[in-house]
């Protein structure tokens, strides 16, 4: 992935926040289309037109249906807000935004890496002499992180900087450049009772940002995610997975139908011992909230706040709850083997919180 590639993502990512944002539509409806599931396969679909590796968020999913699915979310929009926008311009408006997207990736950029205090800053310049801009701000032990998780993988030492670079100027992208938002995960507490009692070392929804310290995990950006661990999407490591495991997916309703649909599938197999322990929205009329608590592997399901932390977000920041559905899939061999024990530790685990 190169560097001036990134920057141009985040440039038209920024410009079609901007067009929407000049529109009569309120600031949080830009928000949320711009996050919305369906955007992100419009992005996904462009961006592969130009030959760039963008890993699919979901790869058995048909692009009709995701744009079906944004279709829905924009007409729910418009509906709550007075705009002459239709969801078929805005979709015409992201599109045209990214035709330009092959044009304008030819330059080349140095990047340079500052420590700042407690931060690490991300500088970049086209050419020799020209001013410098500051396209990002990390906090100096996640970048210390970023660089051990880089080091362990095995790549090259001498790209850890820029990679760094690529993949925090991706996570902002995807959050309209702010850097808030989208790096949620359970707090600490949590996870070491996990891993003390349960040996759980892997996280199903996961980035080299919010992972815990040691987990293999899989990630939405396989193409710059790989550097530092990941394994890829969930849909393509789902089926080889055994053990006892985490998921935390994104609060976006077809990503956990989805999930929820293929974890009942792969506890069916019942071939090897088997145990998902997963927090997600807890929007009880969605059909993936309804299909675990109606599944016969549901061995233990709360409803109710839970702590999460940012990863993304400097230092002095507080954590925050919010609303969730915890709920535990066995198989019946792991259900044998270890049902009272998952369900105990799952229980002073939630306690911990």
């Amino acid at each position: 992935m190169d560097l001036a590639q990134e920057l141009e993502r985040r440039r038209v990512l920024l410009n079609v926040k901007w067009s929407l944002s000049t529109s009569s539509l309120e600031w949080n409806v830009v928000d949320e289309m711009l996050k919305g599931f369906g955007t992100l396969i419009i992005l996904e679909k462009s961006f592969d037109k130009n030959s760039i590796s963008f890993d699919p968020i979901i790869p058995t999913m048909k692009y009709k249906i995701a744009m079906d699915q944004l279709r829905r979310e924009l007409e729910t929009h418009c509906k709550k807000s007075t705009t002459d926008l239709t969801p078929d311009n805005i979709i015409d408006m992201i599109k045209c935004a990214l035709n330009s997207y092959n044009r304008n990736t030819k330059d080349r950029f140095s990047l340079r890496t500052k420590n700042k205090g407690n931060v690490v800053q991300f500088t970049v310049a086209k050419g020799k002499g020209k001013k410098r801009e500051l396209v990002g701000s990390m906090r100096k032990d996640l970048y210390n992180k970023l660089k051990k998780q880089y080091i362990n993988s095995g790549f090259n030492k001498n790209l850890c900087n820029k990679r760094i670079a690529i993949l925090w100027i991706r996570y902002l992208s995807l959050n309209n450049g702010r850097a808030d938002g989208l790096q949620w995960n359970v707090t600490s507490d949590f996870m070491n009772i996990l891993k003390r009692k349960l040996k759980v070392d892997m996280e199903l929804f996961a980035s080299p940002i919010n992972v815990y310290p040691g987990n293999r995990f899989c990630s939405l950006f396989y193409d710059v995610d790989k550097y530092f661990g990941s394994l890829g999407d969930f849909i393509k490591n789902i089926d080889g997975i055994t053990g006892v495991f985490e998921a935390n997916p994104p609060f976006i309703e077809i990503i956990q139908n989805t999930y929820v649909d293929r974890l009942i599938a792969r506890m069916e197999l019942n071939d090897d011992p088997l145990c998902a322990i997963t927090v997600m929205a807890d929007w009880k009329d969605s059909v993936g909230h309804i299909s675990a608590c109606n599944s016969r592997y549901t061995r233990y399901m709360r409803s109710g706040p839970m702590k999460f932390r940012s990863e993304i977000k400097n230092r002095n920041f507080t954590d925050l709850k919010f609303n969730v559905f915890l709920f535990v899939m066995m198989n019946d061999k792991m259900y044998e083997k270890q049902g009272d024990l998952i369900v105990n530790t799952i229980e002073d685990a939630v306690s911990s919180i």
